[in-house]
C-alpha cells in the first residue's frame, strides 16, 4: 500500500502539493499515487471539476505532474499522466554482486531511479527478491545514481527485472523495492523508465505504445 500526504503547492501553477510515501520512504513521484490522489481530489470537490476531463496539476518533489481526469455524473472514470521528464542516465552497466558475479544493468528516471536488467526464474518470488536486493545493495555502494537537475532525489530503490519474452510492445516484469518487497501495480514511473530506456536503445518511437504488466 502506498499513502499520499496533500499539501499546499510551492508553485503557482499546481494545484495541490503531495508527497508520496511506500515501504522505502517518500518517494520523488509515483505513477499510482498520482492516479488515487486526483482521483480523490475530484470526487470530493478538492479542485474545480469539470466534465468530460478535468486538469488535475500536482506539485512532486520530482515536479510538476498533470493527471487529466475522465470524467462522468462526477465520478472519475480513468485518469492519464503527464509524468516529468523520463530519462537515461547509463546504458550496459555492470556492477559486481556478491553470490551473483557480474550483474548488468541500464539505469533510467522515471520520477524514481530503476535499474532495469533480465530477469530469470520470475515464479521463484524468494529468488527475485534476494537477487533484486543484492543488486540493489551493489549499485548503492558502488555507483549510485543523482538527479543531474535535483541532486536531492538520489539512490536507487527500484530494481525492474524484465521478464523473458517480454518485447517493445508488450513488457512483463517483477519490481524489487527496498527494503525487500514487490511493487503490486505495474508501476507508473518504472513504466516511464522502461520507455526511456526503449527509446534510448531505438527500440520504441514517437507515438508507439508500450503496454507493461506486474
Amino acid at each position: 500500500m502506498s499513502g499520499a500526504i496533500l499539501q499546499p503547492p510551492t508553485r503557482p501553477d499546481a494545484d495541490w502539493g503531495v508527497l508520496f510515501i511506500e515501504v522505502s520512504g517518500c518517494l520523488p513521484m509515483c505513477g499510482h499515487g498520482t492516479i488515487g490522489v486526483a482521483t480523490v481530489l475530484v470526487e470530493t470537490g478538492m479542485v474545480e471539476v469539470t466534465e468530460p476531463v478535468t486538469s488535475v496539476r500536482l506539485d512532486t518533489p520530482a515536479g510538476l505532474v498533470v493527471a487529466e481526469v475522465a470524467v462522468r455524473d462526477g465520478k472519475a472514470e480513468s485518469v492519464s499522466i503527464r509524468n516529468v521528464a523520463s530519462f537515461v542516465t547509463a546504458l550496459d552497466s555492470t556492477v559486481q554482486v556478491p553470490g551473483y558475479g557480474t550483474v548488468r544493468y541500464d539505469m533510467a528516471f522515471g520520477g524514481n531511479f530503476y535499474a532495469i536488467g533480465p530477469g530469470r526464474l520470475l515464479a521463484d518470488e524468494a529468488l527475485v527478491e534476494r537477487a533484486g536486493m543484492a543488486i540493489m545493495a551493489a549499485i548503492e555502494e558502488s555507483d549510485p545514481p543523482v538527479h543531474p537537475e535535483n541532486p536531492g532525489i538520489v539512490g536507487c530503490h527500484h530494481i525492474q527485472l524484465v521478464a523473458p519474452g517480454s518485447t517493445p510492445q508488450h513488457s512483463r516484469h517483477a519490481m524489487v523495492i527496498h527494503p525487500g518487497w514487490f511493487d503490486r501495480s505495474p508501476c507508473g514511473t518504472g513504466t516511464s523508465a522502461r520507455l526511456a530506456q526503449l527509446r534510448h536503445r531505438g527500440l520504441i518511437g514517437e507515438g508507439e505504445e508500450l503496454r507493461n504488466e506486474s
